[in-house]
């Protein structure tokens, strides 16, 4: 990990890039528990530990895990890691201040009640939950995006959340709130191929403009259901 990355995640903390904002909502994490739930190779497990929260991720897969394990050795932090799937996962009830999920409910939709039960049994009263999703919000939207760019792979049964997910998690943490992102921000997957670290000054100042109007835009209640991904926040009761 850079120092670029780590000031951005800690200090600059941008909340019109979806990445920071979320850093920027979660607050101070020295001393936290955070379970990072689909962790994936461990990048998100990564940044959180070197912000201070003691961290575990968990995923279904071998490889992401070993993964994991080598991006935190490499990054010098003390992350625990667990392959296994999350309804056969033990942790301790009430256990955790932050239940971190980053595009992991998509893959949940059949059992998307279930498994937030679960989340809520392992984090403690009060524990914060972030929550980063996919959404559809415009479903004529999709079907244009998915005749110019289908998906290279996806899981079964694996979609954006719509309005009756959304419902779901609102319901089960009921204080939550939403901000919305990706509506012209989806260009920046093409305009930072290789991410924000690794482009160009003016390259970043012109995502940053795209960004900063996508914010303004998606507030706006209408506009809103062009967005393509969405940040829950909020905490347990």
């Amino acid at each position: 990990m850079t120092e670029f990355t780590l000031a951005r995640y800690s200090a600059w903390q941008r909340r019109r890039f979806p990445e920071e904002f979320r850093f920027r909502v979660i607050g101070d994490l020295h001393g936290k528990r955070v379970l990072d739930v689909g962790c994936g190779d461990g990048t998100n497990s990564v940044v959180l530990a070197k912000l201070g929260a003691d961290v575990t991720g968990i995923d279904i897969s071998q490889r992401s895990i070993e993964a994991a394990r080598d991006r935190a050795r490499a990054n010098g932090v003390d992350a625990s890691f667990v392959c296994t799937a999350l309804e056969t996962a033990e942790f301790p009830p009430s256990h955790f201040d932050v239940i971190w999920c980053d595009a992991f409910l998509h893959h949940m939709l059949d059992d998307l009640p279930r498994t937030l039960e679960q989340l809520k049994r392992w984090a403690r009263p009060g524990a914060a939950f972030l929550i980063c999703e996919p959404v559809n919000l415009w479903p004529a939207l999709r079907v244009i995006r998915l005749a110019l760019w289908p998906p290279s792979a996806c899981t079964s049964g694996e979609r954006p959340l719509e309005k009756r997910e959304l419902g779901a998690i609102r319901a089960h943490i009921p204080a939550a709130r939403s901000k919305y992102f990706r509506g012209l921000g989806r260009a920046e997957r093409f305009l930072l191929p290789h991410g924000l670290e690794a482009a160009g000054a003016m390259r970043r100042l012109f995502v940053s403009c795209l960004l900063t109007l996508d914010f303004v835009l998606l507030s706006l209640p209408l506009i809103r259901n062009a967005a393509g991904q969405v940040v829950i926040y909020g905490a347990s009761r």
